[in-house]
């Protein structure tokens, strides 16, 4: 197998650990079963686990940011379009924000997951509205200086994945 030549752009580090021959072959049957390859399989794993366990960036401004380039971009842009008390109406605004970020604006709340569990912002539904009766979606924007581990807003999970009631609540 030939070695892979990447732009210096787009240099990757290379992660190695040796695991029991059984676990290997049992990992290797999984991504088969998955139509996918074991790097791409672990690569996965690896996104999960900063998913769970957060990444927070403090810039020298005393401001908290995503760590991931993707989440900080969405953050940005929840940020540029919410109102003056820092909720986003997704109904109104969600159109703006799918248009500064790459999702669409049926997706947003999907693409939010990542960021509500981080504790940049809190999904909320409330009311209906329209002939279809949809649920009016807002998104409660965590300010720039607030730590999102200390937000008031942000929604805690136990162990179990059940909600725990926060200050807000």
């Amino acid at each position: 197998m030939s070695k892979q030549i990447h732009e210096e752009g787009d240099r990757r580090k290379q992660v190695k650990f040796r695991v029991d021959e059984s676990k290997c072959d049992a990992l290797d049957e999984v991504a088969d079963e998955l139509d996918t390859s074991r790097a791409q399989l672990l690569r996965g794993a690896v996104d999960d686990i900063l998913d769970e366990h957060g990444d927070v960036t403090r810039d020298v401004g005393g401001e908290y940011w995503p760590e991931r380039e993707d989440l900080s971009e969405l953050y940005r842009a929840c940020l540029r379009h919410a109102n003056q008390k820092l909720i986003l109406n997704l109904r109104v605004k969600g159109g703006m924000v799918a248009e500064d970020t790459r999702y669409s604006k049926n997706d947003l709340v999907g693409a939010l997951r990542p960021l509500e569990k981080r504790g940049y912002v809190r999904i909320q539904c409330s009311g209906v509205f329209g002939r279809n009766l949809n649920s009016e979606v807002a998104v409660r924007v965590k300010p720039k200086c607030a730590d999102p581990k200390q937000w008031k807003y942000r929604k805690v999970e136990d162990e179990n994945g059940q909600r725990q009631a926060t200050e807000a609540d």
